[in-house]
């Protein structure tokens, strides 16, 4: 039979920025919305049923600090509301409560140098589901899919001696996550490694690009679960050419 449902909820949202001096400004905002969620996975008893547009809350404040034009770190705390769907015991996607991530994030983000530059960035967040009845427990749960940490470091250099090329390398760290929604399951952290080099010159007066990259250079094996109780592994250590030409 044909499933229907209509809601009109108002979703108010103000923000602002305070700028302090030239270098510094603050922030602050709050924020009514909807979240569009995908059907139940194909591994539930209700596979492929849809899921209703969900109400959510944000609430987030931080600051900007700009070294130079181009360079800046940015800091904020965030608490994010939202209901909370995934595998009830008897393999039903649905409802499981509410879930409210709380924690903070920074980043710092520019050229360091003429010829070298970073982008780094830290999330810390609290993934708890504040009401778990639906989960069969009355104690605090963390919720499947979200990453308790996260690190990501991605630093750029061109040296000046040789023009055209480009060397780049990613470090990203996460930290344990749970396997399952009753958190009776969990998983180590994980390390991974990138790195690449990029030249780019001229032929036949086509701009040309080469890059080398190589992902997973320490072959980290490890997975991602979610709330539906799917778990994706860690893609292999792979080495990837490609050539790009711009006519």
């Amino acid at each position: 039979a044909l499933i229907k449902s209509t809601d009109s909820p108002w979703l108010p949202n103000v923000a602002g920025a305070a700028y302090l001096t030239k270098k510094l400004a603050l922030y602050a905002g709050y924020s009514r919305g909807l979240e569009e969620l995908a059907p139940a996975p194909g591994n539930a008893a209700n596979r492929d049923e849809a899921v209703p547009a969900q109400r959510t809350r944000q609430v987030d404040g931080g600051f900007r600090y700009q070294f130079r034009p181009n360079l800046q770190l940015v800091a904020g705390v965030f608490e994010i509301e939202k209901p909370y769907f995934g595998l009830d015991p008897r393999n039903v996607y649905r409802n499981l409560g509410d879930v409210r991530h709380r924690g903070f994030e920074v980043s710092f983000a520019g050229p360091v140098t003429r010829e070298f530059t970073v982008v780094a960035g830290a999330a810390v967040l609290q993934p708890r589901i504040t009401n778990s009845a639906a989960v069969g427990a009355a104690a605090r749960l963390t919720a499947v899919g979200p990453i308790p940490r996260l690190v990501r470091v991605n630093l750029q250099y061109r040296p000046e001696g040789l023009a055209g090329w480009t060397f780049d390398t990613k470090v990203e760290s996460i930290s344990s996550r749970y396997l399952t929604a009753s958190n009776s399951r969990k998983i180590d952290g994980a390390v991974t490694l990138d790195a690449g080099v990029r030249y780019t010159t001229t032929l036949a007066k086509v701009p040309v690009r080469f890059r080398l990259q190589g992902l997973n250079l320490t072959n980290t094996f490890s997975v991602t679960p979610n709330a539906s109780g799917q778990i994706a592994p860690f893609e292999e250590r792979r080495v990837e050419l490609s050539v790009a030409a711009d006519f």
